[in-house]
């Protein structure tokens, strides 16, 4: 967490005068970093998604096992475009795991989330359809 509020800093705008503020432990005008949620819905229909009723019966548990690491690939993949979209070290992930993840990113960043979100949706629908979907949220 401490890299995390770290990396944030340093690449926000911020001047020296206030990193001293902040390290003495007062207060500065201001936001010092944003956490940002990223979240896929559709994860259950996807996960248990036949297409006949043979398929539903036919190895059950391995697809559902395989689906399930697809996804979990998915959220870690989407999660480090998003470091590299901030040029940010793997520390600024908090957490990544089913389906969602967290980051700390500088303060000044909601208009290239958005574009993140957008980017990440499109190649979603491309490569999915309408069965997942990212959504992003953040908190300063």
């Amino acid at each position: 967490m401490t890299a995390a509020f770290g990396d944030a800093l340093a690449q926000s705008n911020l001047d020296t005068k206030a990193l001293t503020r902040i390290g003495t432990g007062n207060e500065v005008d201001g936001d010092l970093f944003t956490l940002v949620k990223g979240d896929l819905s559709g994860i259950q229909d996807f996960i248990h998604q036949v297409r006949s009723q043979d398929e539903a019966q036919e190895r059950f548990a391995k697809r559902t096992r395989g689906r399930s690491l697809q996804l979990w690939l998915l959220t870690e993949s989407i999660a480090r475009y998003l470091l590299m979209k901030f040029d940010l070290p793997s520390s600024s992930l908090i957490w990544s795991g089913g389906g969602q993840f967290y980051a700390v990113v500088p303060p000044n960043s909601h208009l290239t989330i958005e574009e993140f979100e957008r980017e990440v949706n499109e190649w979603l629908l491309d490569r999915f359809g309408v069965d997942l979907l990212l959504v992003v949220g953040t908190a300063t």
